[in-house]
């Protein structure tokens, strides 16, 4: 019997990792995630069409922003940026009514609708240009 104790009683060997080699594990795995981050970012990147696009119309949005004078600091989401992207600064237009030629009905039915309500709205309440829009309140 004591062949066979001995053959099952044989030293077991260390399994247990040194404090060193944990480290190299957790800097590679560190590392990899990294690497796995980066890399699937820029695939993401570069496999979305509109890309450039969408940069060249952040930067638009944002030169737009501190033309008009809002705070610089102010954080858009995609659709607020492709929104902002198409404002016009009404400082920079160059147009006035007479530039608008052969159109003077129509000039004064945009006068008499749009523009007349604006600047006299204590005047003009039942407008719906100054009204807010359904489903919010007035404050």
């Amino acid at each position: 019997m004591t062949g066979v104790l001995s053959k099952i009683e044989a030293p077991i060997p260390n399994d247990i990792p040194s404090k060193r080699e944990v480290l190299f594990v957790l800097i590679r795995a560190g590392a990899i995630g990294f690497l796995t981050f980066y890399l699937v970012r820029w695939a993401l990147r570069n496999a979305d069409p509109t890309h450039q696009q969408k940069q060249s119309a952040k930067a638009k949005a944002m030169d737009v922003i501190n033309r008009l004078g809002i705070n610089k600091s102010i954080q858009l989401n995609e659709h607020e940026v492709m929104i902002a992207s198409h404002l016009v600064d009404p400082n920079q237009l160059k147009v006035s009514w007479q530039d608008v030629a052969g159109l003077d009905d129509t000039i004064e039915q945009l006068k008499k609708t749009v523009i007349y309500p604006i600047l006299a709205h204590q005047k003009v309440r039942y407008s719906q240009l100054i009204q807010p829009p359904k489903g919010t309140q007035r404050i």
